[in-house]
């Protein structure tokens, strides 16, 4: 695709992810863990965490167990095979710690444009190309994606709705399906 660089190595792509779940508040007490305010969290302890990952209160979470503890775990700006390890190092922590999920939980995977689209980033219409192609291409594997996640509640949830079931007058949605746009 004209605009993106052309070769991209895995390891210059930037990403970053959230990771919704319950923890024991007995585990968070032992270990220190506090929650920051929404889009404001506290930096997890880096004797168990990799560093700079933080802790952050998320108002879409709800359980009915006073003995769990809402949280969205926030990573920093990740890149390659070392930002896959980090990812892999807190899900080990966080399950060996009995952290939970529910369908009020979710995973978010944020990617750097800039480092796949590289000084094409300025211009507004291949940005706009990017994502329409990358909606195309994730609209394909939602079943995939959802099943990732083991909880086809969240399917159906007001937070995380299909972008190629969604009804809106937005253009992006509306290209979503354009045979001239393909991933």
């Amino acid at each position: 695709m004209s605009g993106i660089k052309s070769r991209v190595n895995a390891d210059e792509i930037t990403f970053g992810i959230e990771i919704e779940c319950f923890v024991p508040v007995r585990w968070a007490e032992q270990i220190g863990l506090q929650r920051g305010n929404y889009h404001a969290g506290r930096m997890l302890p880096s004797s168990i965490f990799p560093y700079g990952w933080n802790c952050q209160a998320d108002g879409s979470l709800s359980i009915n167990d006073y003995t769990m503890m809402a949280v969205e775990i926030v990573s920093p700006v990740l890149r390659g095979i070392e930002g896959l390890r980090q990812v892999a190092k807190v899900a080990e922590v966080l399950t060996n710690a009995g952290a939970k999920v529910n369908s009020t939980c979710g995973v978010h995977v944020h990617v750097g444009a800039q480092s796949i689209l590289g000084d094409s980033i300025s211009s507004s219409n291949k940005v706009a190309e990017w994502v329409r192609r990358l909606l195309n291409l994730t609209s394909g594997q939602e079943t995939a994606l959802f099943a990732i996640g083991g909880n086809p509640e969240r399917m159906h949830s007001r937070y995380c709705r299909s972008p190629s079931k969604h009804q809106t007058e937005e253009p992006v949605f509306e290209s979503l399906h354009d045979p001239h746009v393909s991933a």
